[in-house]
């Protein structure tokens, strides 16, 4: 049975402390479409180049020019401010039934490149333009399979690559905080979605492949006593109790138990009287009878205050119960992923198990743990303090429960 709506039920009891909205994000989208910001800019010699590789009667209509301004996101993440700006956008008449192809002729950070753990580093593949179609300022490198490493995707080329030119890509990465080796594929993608790469019939990815040689220690340090223990004994919360039409919060038995009724996004609620920047947070998950697939449930940290009880930004942390984890950045409800669904042998997967997730974000650095051991580690210099939470997500299975027993934390000086 549904419990009674509260979300617009004014909180003015003892019993209850600061209550913060759920927010549904992202909406049960695996490979959610991230805006990126592009200086789109041409010149005369660019345009001449592919004018003088197109025959006659193409040439006669192939370029038409407008002074409209492209539209652009500027991602959280950016630090500069981009004033508005009235640079032109080409239109671009390509030739008839034109093909999209690539030829590989150089590359930096060559295969098993060693790269220290969490380490920021470029990759640019030098491809040469095969096809017959003029890359336009909207085609972009997409990541395909394998590890992203942060990479964002899609990131548009940017400018006018005719058939036969050279042309150097390039995209900025993570290298992943655990020793190993690690490859990405990537492709190219033109603006109709049409994915195309290398070889003979340009479906061959090319790819990143390095050796992360060094990491921090595997298992999560020894941070004493902590700051404050949250056992749900009592039937007061950090967190917003009661439902809504998505999910419930209610304390049960000495738990915090979590419901979310049907296949939606992430759902979270946050405890806004504590707001965190350096720390470490540990919180104990148990399963219900059900629990398949990607059924998940995590935490939001460093989620800013934004003054209308509605977060939809910060780092969103969550296991699976097929024994995943992802990871990735809400900005202003734009996704921006860290982490694709990632297994881990330290992650229990199916129902009535206990995982325990821990985090530590230091300054710029962040680890996830999944009971006691590193499973992944990040840079990233969005957020620097915010409010922390819990989440839960039904994707399988109607009525998810979770029930969390305990959340620990540890400021970190």
């Amino acid at each position: 049975m549904r419990r009674k709506n509260l979300r617009n039920l004014v909180l003015s009891s003892a019993l209850f402390w600061l209550a913060a909205m759920t927010c549904n994000s992202p909406q049960a989208q695996d490979t959610p479409d991230v805006a990126a910001v592009v200086a789109r800019t041409q010149t005369a010699q660019a345009l001449a180049v592919f004018l003088s590789q197109t025959s006659p009667a193409q040439a006669t209509t192939a370029v038409s020019l407008s002074a409209t301004p492209a539209a652009s996101t500027i991602p959280a993440s950016t630090a500069t401010a981009i004033p508005p700006t009235s640079t032109p956008t080409f239109s671009i008449t390509q030739p008839p039934n034109c093909t999209n192809s690539a030829k590989f002729e150089g590359e930096t950070v060559p295969d098993d490149s060693p790269i220290a753990a969490a380490e920021p580093f470029t990759k640019t593949w030098t491809l040469r333009n095969t096809g017959t179609c003029a890359w336009t300022p909207d085609y972009a490198l997409v990541f395909d399979s394998g590890e992203q490493m942060s990479g964002r995707s899609p990131a548009p080329i940017g400018h006018l690559v005719a058939p036969n030119s050279i042309e150097n890509l390039t995209v900025a990465l993570v290298a992943p905080g655990l020793p190993g080796s690690y490859q990405g594929f990537w492709e190219l993608s033109a603006p109709d979605g049409d994915r195309f790469s290398l070889g003979k019939n340009a479906d061959q990815p090319f790819w990143v492949q390095i050796n992360v040689t060094s990491g921090p220690s595997s298992a999560v340090e020894d941070l004493g006593v902590p700051d404050w223990v949250e056992t749900f004994n009592t039937n007061t919360s950090r967190y917003y109790l009661g439902s809504d039409d998505d999910v419930s919060f209610e304390i049960e038995d000495g738990s915090l138990v979590m419901t979310a009724f049907t296949a939606s996004g992430d759902q979270w609620r946050v405890a806004q009287n504590i707001t965190v920047a350096d720390f470490y947070i540990e919180a104990q998950f148990q399963m219900g009878d059900t629990c398949s697939g990607e059924d998940s449930y995590g935490m939001i940290v460093r989620a800013p205050d934004q003054g209308d009880n509605f977060i939809d930004s910060g780092y969103v942390f969550v296991f699976s119960c097929a024994g995943k984890f992802r990871i990735y950045r809400m900005d202003n409800n734009s996704y921006q992923g860290l982490y694709n669904w990632t297994s881990s042998a330290n992650i229990l997967a199916g129902p009535d198990e206990t995982n325990t997730m821990g985090i530590k974000a230091l300054a710029e650095q962040f680890e996830l743990y999944a009971n006691g051991q590193l499973v992944a580690s990040f840079v990233d210099a969005a957020y620097q303090q915010g409010y922390y939470g819990l989440t839960i997500r039904a994707k399988n299975t109607t009525d998810f429960q979770v029930q969390v027993d305990q959340v620990s934390f540890w400021n970190i000086d």
